[in-house]
Parts: C-alpha cells; structure tokens; sequence
C-alpha cells in the first residue's frame, strides 16, 4: 500500500493543490488489506499535504449519491482488484472521469484499464510470483542445509501508465520461460 500511496503523491505534487480528498477502499476484515489501506495512509501523511479521508468498503462505492467526499473526489485508493474495478465500473456508470484511481493485483481488466487513453486509473501494484517462487526455493534450499532464512519478503511492483507495456511484455516471458515446467506439473 505504502508503494500506491507514494506514487499517488508524486502525482498529488504536480496537481497544484495543497488538499486532496481522498477515498481508502478496502475489506477491513483481510488483515493485508489493513495493513495495505495503512500503507497508504502512512505515504499520504508524510506528503505534508492535507488529506480529507474516507474509508468505504465496496459496498459502498456509489459515485451517483453523495457519500461526502465522493463529490469533491481527488483520488480513490483501492486495495485490492475487485474494489478497484468496482470504483472504475461505477464511475463508468456515473460519467466520472474527474479522479484518479489506483489499485492493487494485476487482474486483466487493471491492466487493460492502465492503457486507455484519457482512463482514470493510474496505477497498480502486482506481487511479483516469479520472484516469489524463486525466493521460496531458495530459502527451501537453505532450510535444508539447516540455515534459517527467517522472514522472506518479496517487493510488489508498481505497473503505472507509463509502464504497463513493459509490465505485460515481461510477465509474458516469464510465463514463456515456465511453459514446459507448467505443462509437466498440470500433467499431473
């Protein structure tokens, strides 16, 4: 959450306001989506701007009846992939196109989203399953030989406007690189 919220800032700089309102959406039952909506929080209050901020869950992402801050929206932060395409899907519906939005996971339709034109959603953060494979064999490996790796922790990457291309290239050929060992462990 940290890395969306840090990134939203720098766009906040070249915004030219000193106060934005922003929505947080997010399941506050799923501890990572706390920790995540935390995250993002932390990044906006060390900005020195002044944030009006609203919780809301996805059920409450309604763009058409004024739930406060919705009128006067700057950003949308969303935790995860089913709440930013229910932001995207609802401003769609109500013709909004005044905020930006941000969200987490790299499902189909986020990524889409990133590469429309004049779109209003501006940036993801995707885990990085490759990378994670290659850490939980390694620290496997060194369980092994009886080291003790302790924690693991495996940066997300943010996919933004400007890098989404090279986002898809790359998953794309790292898809390509496990095909053979894809197709003997679905063989299975």
């Amino acid at each position: 959450g940290r890395m969306l919220g840090e990134y939203a800032v720098e766009l906040m700089k070249d915004d030219g306001k000193d106060s934005f309102n922003v929505i947080y959406s997010y399941n506050n039952t799923s501890q990572s989506e706390i920790d995540r909506q935390a995250g993002m929080a932390e990044a906006f209050k060390a900005s020195g701007f002044t944030i009006n901020g609203e919780e809301v869950s996805s059920a409450d992402i309604n763009l058409e009846g004024g739930l406060g801050l919705w009128d006067e929206l700057d950003y949308a932060m969303c935790a995860n992939s089913t709440n930013a395409l229910g932001c995207l899907a609802a401003s769609e519906s109500a013709g909004r196109t005044d905020y930006k939005v941000f969200g987490i996971d790299d499902e189909v339709d986020q990524l889409a989203a990133l590469t429309k034109e004049n779109g209003i959603y501006y940036a993801t953060v995707a885990q990085n399953p490759f990378e994670i494979g290659v850490q939980a064999i390694e620290a496997a490996v060194h369980a092994v030989e009886g080291q003790d790796d302790g924690i693991v922790k495996v940066d997300g990457i943010l996919v933004t406007r400007d890098t989404v291309q090279e986002y898809m290239a790359n998953r794309e050929k790292s898809l390509e690189e496990l095909k053979d060992y894809l197709a003997i462990i679905t063989a299975s």
